[in-house]
């Protein structure tokens, strides 16, 4: 109690505020960090490819496959109808063979029927 009495000011004075001084603030330098390097991306180039929705849009490039057939043909008759799965080729020139393989069959079949005929 008696400690509470000596805080408080007496009849006619102003109480008396404790002022602290403020330190002084320094500023110091912010740390320098090493920037990330900066990394650009480079273009990227798409090629569209347009397909048919043509049952036979893999033959495209089946010269080589009809031209096996066609050549086969010649020892193993029946090898000639493999042309038939190049008919709808894209390729002028499988569509040429597969058409010709097609043909020389017939032909070698009506040469058969006539050949049995005639030896009867």
């Amino acid at each position: 109690m008696g400690l509470e009495q000596d805080k408080q000011p007496l009849m006619g004075q102003q109480p008396v505020y404790q002022t602290y001084q403020q330190q002084p603030q320094y500023a110091y330098p912010q740390p320098a960090y090493a920037q990330q390097p900066t990394y650009t991306q480079q273009p990227v180039y798409a090629t569209t490819v347009t397909t048919s929705d043509h049952h036979h849009h893999h033959h495209d490039g089946g010269y080589t496959g009809a031209l096996i057939f066609f050549i086969a043909g010649f020892f193993i008759s029946l090898l000639w109808l493999g042309g038939f799965y190049y008919i709808r080729s894209h390729n002028k020139t499988a569509k040429s063979l597969g058409i010709a393989s097609v043909v020389l069959f017939f032909v070698m079949v009506i040469i058969v029927i006539i050949a049995v005929a005639v030896g009867n």
